[in-house]
């Protein structure tokens, strides 16, 4: 049971469900004033609108959704769909705050990144923690 637990799959679907809540929570914050959190950093190299920000990580958090989605439906490109808005948060993020700010944000991404990467243990990850199918 432990070895399914922490399976390559569970990781990518883990950090994949992170990616949505914290784009969910992001936009909900861009439009939700919480003063003790106070407003998401977006850096100072781009000049955006709040309503901007908050609906473009609702399309990232909606796009992870869909991955996610197609994964668990066994859809190659569910996984596809997740490495690369990985990889878009990413560098992203380095626009937005430059190459020297590295966030959870963006190792979360990394990590999905290079689970992508190799799919091949994801895959087999996969074939291996699915239930078998009574008949």
């Amino acid at each position: 049971m432990p070895a399914k637990i922490f399976s390559a799959a569970s990781v990518f679907i883990i950090l994949s469900v992170e990616k949505i809540l914290q784009h969910l929570i992001t936009a909900l914050l861009f439009v939700v004033e919480v003063k003790s959190l106070g407003k998401p950093d977006i850096g100072e190299n781009i000049q955006i609108n709040d309503a901007t920000m908050a609906w473009f990580n609702l399309a990232f958090a909606l796009l992870f959704g869909l991955g996610l989605f197609l994964f668990f439906k066994g859809n190659a490109y569910g996984y596809r769909l997740i490495c690369w808005l990985a990889f878009a948060d990413t560098v992203l993020e380095f626009i937005f705050h430059g190459i020297g700010f590295i966030t959870i944000s963006v190792i979360v991404s990394g990590i999905l990144v290079l689970l992508g990467v190799f799919r091949k243990k994801l895959g087999i990850a996969v074939k291996n923690s699915s239930p078998p199918v009574k008949k």
